[in-house]
């Protein structure tokens, strides 16, 4: 009989450290992109992205390069973005003309050949506040519509003859519609492409000169524009690339079910790899940001969880738990099975329905005494459980259900 086995373990989303949450330092100035794990300004000139990280924000406010609260910044996912300049340019002699800053992403591994991939990524404008330079001069940030992302083997970009720091290249993610001015959004950006082999960098810019950007400023703030110097400044967080197969998940609370009054029960999924989770109640308090939460609710409640998938996107779903007299579960026909036997420290409990509700595994040396004991979750009909350091031997592994069923097998761990 051929076994499938559960979803575990494996990336979906190929891009290291997608959501800028580890760093190999705080960032305490500007141009420091480099100090978020794999992150880095993929250009050949001076000029770089920055790094913002609730690290800084809480502890030492930095506000060295631009005239706005950093301590109000928003993530999208977690504790660190990125920021970077999409378009500058100046008719008045300061060195900073023609920019076209970068950030640039490692990928886990290279791409395959001829195989299909999606790249997204959640940019937002910073508002339009004044930015500083070194002459000490205020410019104001302009709205623009022009980004994208070019996947490729190189690590650094150079810029295209004629042009002091434009890239004129050819992003497989090209975003060119209206001007992106929402400040208190995320937009996401995304595309499918057909990977030509062995790209393994992600390099997130604007790839067209000045006379192809779109730039809008507010009515009431245009007499302030110094039109000497122009630029546009934005935030970049969770990004990723993976196949275009790859299998998504919704949230899934579950069923609605019943507790009995004084009793606690088990509600949420099975933890997955590269998800996030957050439980919330209808006052909108966080409970929990785990997979599954133990309630004990004293009347009937709903619990709402918001799941983020390998790719940033968010789904939602709410289970309802009643407190009542609860009608005890029919385990009558229930069955199970235990692969792989032997095994070397990972098994599987196959059910022959939906793993039941506070279900373990009981494991027993060959004379009676009790070695271990493990939970049994999952949200279909298979269980996985890592045994730990247990020895090789030949285990009695006993499947135990409140209130109804227990049955033993032989289990043979080998290590």
């Amino acid at each position: 009989m051929a076994f499938s086995f559960p979803f575990f373990c494996f990336t979906q989303n190929l891009v290291i450290n997608p959501s800028l949450e580890q760093y190999s330092e705080c960032p305490n100035n500007v141009s420091q992109i480099n100090y978020a794990v794999s992150w880095s300004a993929g250009c050949d000139y001076n000029t770089s992205s920055e790094y913002y990280n609730r690290c800084t924000l809480n502890d030492n406010p930095l506000d060295p390069f631009i005239a706005y609260p950093l301590n109000n910044i928003k993530f999208n996912t977690g504790n660190g973005c990125a920021g970077f300049l999409t378009y500058c340019t100046s008719n008045a002699g300061v060195t900073m003309s023609e920019v076209r800053e970068v950030i640039t992403g490692k990928f886990k591994t290279k791409l395959a050949l001829n195989k299909c991939y999606s790249a997204s990524f959640y940019i937002r404008f910073l508002g339009y506040y004044s930015y500083c330079f070194s002459n000490n001069v205020n410019y104001l940030n302009f709205a623009s519509n022009k980004v994208g992302a070019f996947i490729t083997g190189d690590s650094i970009i150079y810029p295209t003859a004629g042009y002091t720091n434009i890239y004129q290249l050819h992003p497989q993610i090209n975003y060119s519609g209206p001007v992106l001015n929402d400040t208190t959004n995320w937009v996401k950006i995304k595309g499918d492409f057909i990977a030509q082999g062995n790209e393994q960098f992600i390099h997130i810019a604007s790839f067209v000169p000045d006379d192809s950007v779109t730039l809008y400023m507010l009515p009431n703030l245009i007499s302030q524009i110094d039109s000497s110097f122009i630029l546009s400044y934005y935030l970049i967080d969770d990004v990723a690339v993976y196949p275009c197969d790859a299998p998504v998940y919704f949230a899934n609370a579950g069923n609605d079910t019943c507790v009995n009054a004084g009793k606690n029960i088990t509600i949420g999924p099975q933890r997955r790899d590269e998800y996030l989770y957050w439980w919330y109640d209808m006052q909108g308090n966080l409970l929990d940001t785990t997979a599954q939460i133990i309630v004990s609710p004293t009347q009937p409640t709903s619990y709402i969880l918001v799941q983020k998938d390998f790719k940033f996107d968010e789904t939602r779903d709410t289970v309802i738990v009643t407190v009542d007299n609860c009608p005890l579960p029919d385990y009558t026909n229930i069955d199970f099975e235990i692969y792989p036997n032997p095994c070397n420290g990972i098994v599987n409990v196959r059910f022959n329905s939906k793993v039941p509700e506070g279900a373990v595994l009981e494991l027993y040396d060959m004379i009676g005494q009790q070695v271990s004991k493990y939970p049994l979750t999952g949200t279909e009909n298979i269980a996985t459980v890592n045994l730990g350091n247990l020895a090789t031997a030949v285990y009695h592994a006993a499947v135990v259900v409140p209130d109804g069923f227990r049955k033993s097998v032989k289990l043979v761990v080998i290590r």
